[in-house]
């Protein structure tokens, strides 16, 4: 043998052990690394701006299409970011009712609730979360941004004369829905709440969220996007919306779709049992989805939205999904938004009656 030549040690259980631990513990960082920053990505991807969307049929029409319908401008501060929107129907005396959208939309989705609610005596305040179409903000930052935005709002309105002496009601879905009545845990003046299909702990939505993109494995990463939702949120991660419901025994409405397929387990509905608050009233529509909530059954099937779907899926199925720009315009700006937008007249009626016995 050459004296260069060493004898090479035998793998005994320790350096097995050792070996393990390092590669155990190195793959371990690796993930942890991986994760924080794909969850960043994905959070500043979940959370981007958004914006008003074009040749949608379903974002109803732009305030300037309203006709003689008063409105006036507004503007107030969130968070650093300048959130606008309108009221309207200044004329109307029965209260005023704050409408907050959800997420990924903007307020003209729910104009046609609007309409109603003016046209039975109500005035109505609309504006865009942060992040969302005329207000500022990189980002709507997190699921419960809504319920900070809404504060603002409401602190807009206690600090607006004309105003002053109107009851204050709040309508909202999804994102809205949770804003509505996570609200409630601040010391505003609210006469009556309608929350559409929203969910209450928005910790808990996220994961569902993250469980509907990525199945399982979201579950390894869902601790990685909770920390990146605390950065935004700080000290508001206990603002609930059962917690505010409980809280504040304000009456509360929960509208919620049997079919919904985004908002379901974490919604407030399913975690009624929770619910202390004796002035709370449940309306359930078993057929119903996320968003089609606003439709009532009979709408659905025999409808004019119905009719235009078909001739859009139709004009999808022609041009291969790749419809051209001057086609799809040309079919949008032919029909009546009026018509394709009109609301669920029951659950809308309902909320009106809701409103008026709350205002008694």
């Amino acid at each position: 043998m050459k004296k260069s030549e060493k004898t090479k040690k035998p793998m005994t259980g320790k350096r097995i052990a050792k070996i393990t631990g390092i590669t155990l513990s190195a793959v371990i960082v690796l993930f942890v690394v991986i994760s924080f920053v794909a969850c960043k990505v994905l959070y500043s991807q979940m959370f981007g701006r958004v914006e008003e969307r074009d040749y949608n049929c379903s974002v109803a029409f732009s305030p300037d299409d309203l006709g003689d319908m008063p409105k006036r401008a507004i503007e107030f501060e969130s968070e650093g970011n300048t959130l606008r929107g309108y009221v309207f129907g200044e004329k109307s005396d029965k209260g005023l009712v704050v409408i907050a959208h959800g997420i990924g939309g903007v307020m003209n989705d729910y104009f046609p609730e609007m309409i109603y609610l003016v046209e039975n005596g109500y005035q109505v305040m609309m504006y865009n979360c942060t992040g969302t179409a005329t207000s500022d903000g990189d980002g709507t930052k997190s699921l419960a941004q809504s319920a900070l935005d809404l504060h603002h709002a409401l602190e807009y309105v206690e600090s607006t004369s004309a105003f002053n002496g109107m009851p204050v009601y709040l309508f909202g879905h999804s994102w809205g829905g949770y804003a509505v009545t996570a609200v409630l845990n601040y010391d505003h003046d609210i006469a009556g709440v309608v929350s559409c299909a929203g969910y209450s702990d928005f910790n808990e939505m996220l994961l569902e969220y993250i469980d509907n993109f990525m199945g399982l494995p979201g579950y390894a990463e869902y601790p990685f996007a909770a920390f990146w939702q605390w950065t935004e949120v700080g000290d508001n991660m206990g603002l609930t919306g059962i917690g505010g419901i409980n809280k504040s025994d304000v009456p509360v409405l929960i509208v919620q779709g049997g079919k919904d397929e985004m908002v379901f387990d974490a919604s407030i509905y399913c975690n009624r049992d929770e619910i202390t608050n004796p002035n709370v009233e449940y309306y359930f529509e078993p057929e119903s989805g996320h968003n089609d909530i606003f439709e009532s059954k009979i709408e659905r099937e025999k409808s004019y939205r119905s009719e235009v779907d078909d001739e859009r899926e139709a004009l999808r199925e022609q041009y291969h999904n790749n419809v051209p720009d001057d086609v799809l315009s040309g079919f949008i700006s032919g029909i009546d938004k009026h018509l394709y937008n009109k609301p669920n007249a029951d659950l809308m009626s309902r909320t009106c009656e809701f409103y008026e016995k709350c205002g008694k």
